[in-house]
């Protein structure tokens, strides 16, 4: 009795049809993308999510949202363009929301007293 079996060649793995090298850059590749994308596009955030007092700012975006409640859309795009205007603008974000040291200095006589 003879069995004749007929069959493709396949491979025991899924990584055998990959050299090492393929691998490893592949591996490579991934890690530095992982890290570079946690780390970059923070360095221009910072200004946004460090604010010493983000009172102002916080105001200027309700005002907005109680126009938009009110449909009173002079006054919600007034606030609006006025709220764009000091987001693009560094100078005036340090104004309005005071430098880490005025805030630290105010923080301290309080607690000093």
């Amino acid at each position: 009795m003879t069995l004749f079996a007929i069959s493709e060649k396949s491979k025991s793995s899924f990584f055998a049809g990959y050299s090492i090298i393929t691998l490893y850059i592949s591996v490579v590749l991934v890690i530095g993308n992982v890290i570079r994308g946690i780390f970059s596009g923070t360095y221009y955030k910072v200004i946004y999510e460090e604010m010493p007092n983000p009172t102002p700012l916080l105001k200027l975006c309700t005002g907005v949202e109680i126009a938009r409640h009110e449909y009173d859309l002079e006054k919600e795009g007034e606030l609006y363009y006025e709220l764009i205007e000091v987001l693009r603008s560094t100078e005036l974000i340090k104004l309005i929301t005071k430098t880490s040291k005025e805030v630290y200095k105010f923080k301290k006589r309080e607690t000093s007293s």
